[in-house]
């Protein structure tokens, strides 16, 4: 019976062919294979990573450059559509400025709101269509001239205006006003008042107002009109020193004219008669004889002017004979201070009317009378220094213009 070895085991130096030698170096070569094999994993694990982070890298980058593009072009965008809006609003204020111009010609001229929807904008059109383009000529529909656009221009002006007048009145220490009452060709009576005021050491004349009196023209209503203004304009009486008028009773009465109550207010207000209405009141009792010449100079226009084929042929004469003018003047009643220019050009007419006046007229022997010719222009040069007094008040052109006149003479 055998024994049975229990005891440790040797390894025997062969096993089945193969040495101990040969199964250690297999065995380190598995284990360089396996960290070689390891480390390749490593590095394309790695490589992968670097690849992929690469990839997120461009791509991140590529995201970063459209950003900035995006923003650039927004930018650019916002930069244009600015610049557009800058641009138009220049356009809107020139086409505005444009429309007050226009409108401001057409209240000084005194014509009709809708000319400038009617008549100015098609002639600038026109002209600006011939001279710059159609294009350019397109521009001018922009500006904004219909007529209820150009009331509102006008108003807007007048009252911009209004407001700079009080505002100096304001500070002026001083003012004094000068009042008329007139009826207009509706038969409406209107209040018209001037002031002068001291404003940075000048001394300013401007037209204050116009309102209308409702009812009646007594001193009553002239001064509540009156007062009203200078209420609602926060003006004060006292600053008041002097008052003009035309003497009419309204205006002068000393109970209830306007001046009375005006003095009630402030004493020391002095009230002036209008020396225009008293060189008016002299005029109508001047000399016999020089009234006389005057009536009959009237009636010698009267009977060219007040028939239309008498006018037609005194322009027909006038012409054949190289006139200077070739029409006489209207003589009016009210506009007193015109019949210096009435008279005047009756004088430079006298030979045309004496043969127009020939068989038609008993004023025809009045062209041959020389002391008649000689008052005549007395009365001329007369009421032309009254005109030139009142309407040029500045001496130096007032004695220009009277030299002028007297060298035409």
């Amino acid at each position: 019976m055998k024994a049975i070895y229990s005891g440790p085991s040797t390894v025997p130096t062969t096993l089945a062919g193969h040495s101990v030698s040969d199964n250690t170096t297999n065995n380190n070569q598995d284990s360089t294979g396996l960290k070689e094999e390891r480390n390749d994993a490593n590095s394309a694990t790695q490589l992968k990573l670097l690849e992929a982070g690469t990839d997120a890298m461009d791509k991140g980058n590529t995201a970063g450059t459209n950003q900035s593009s995006t923003d650039a072009s927004v930018t650019t965008v916002g930069h244009k559509q600015r610049h557009q809006e800058t641009a138009k609003k220049k356009q809107n204020a020139k086409a505005t400025e444009s429309s007050y111009k226009v409108s401001l010609s057409i209240a000084k001229t005194r014509k009709a709101h809708s000319i400038g929807e009617t008549l100015v904008k098609p002639a600038a059109k026109i002209m600006t269509e011939i001279m710059l383009g159609e294009k350019a000529s397109k521009e001018v529909n922009k500006i904004p001239l219909s007529n209820d656009t150009v009331k509102k221009r006008i108003t807007s002006m007048a009252e911009n205006v209004k407001v700079q007048l009080v505002s100096q009145l304001q500070q002026s220490l001083y003012f004094s006003l000068q009042l008329d009452e007139s009826t207009d060709i509706g038969n409406e009576a209107n209040l018209l008042c001037f002031v002068r005021y001291i404003y940075c050491g000048e001394v300013h004349d401007e037209f204050l107002f116009c309102r209308p009196l409702p009812t009646n023209t007594t001193g009553e209503a002239i001064f509540n009109v009156a007062n009203d203004f200078i209420a609602q304009n926060e003006l004060s009486w006292s600053r008041c020193v002097g008052i003009s008028t035309d003497g009419e009773t309204a205006m002068t009465g000393k109970l209830r004219g306007l001046a009375s109550r005006v003095q009630n207010i402030v004493s020391q207000v002095k009230v002036t008669h209008c020396g225009i209405h008293r060189e008016q009141l002299a005029v109508k009792h001047m000399p016999t004889c020089l009234k006389t010449v005057l009536e009959e100079a009237v009636k010698i226009v009267n009977f060219i002017k007040g028939k239309a084929l008498n006018t037609r042929l005194f322009t027909v004469l006038c012409e054949e004979m190289g006139s200077e003018h070739t029409k006489l003047l209207y003589h009016t009643e009210v506009r007193w201070l015109t019949r210096g220019k009435v008279l005047s050009r009756l004088f430079e007419l006298r030979e045309e009317v004496q043969i127009f006046l020939y068989a038609r007229h008993d004023l025809y022997n009045r062209m041959h009378d020389t002391q008649w010719l000689t008052k005549l222009a007395y009365l001329s040069d007369i009421f032309m220094r009254l005109k030139l007094s009142r309407l040029e008040p500045d001496i130096p052109t007032v004695v220009r213009q009277q030299k002028q006149y007297h060298s035409s003479h």
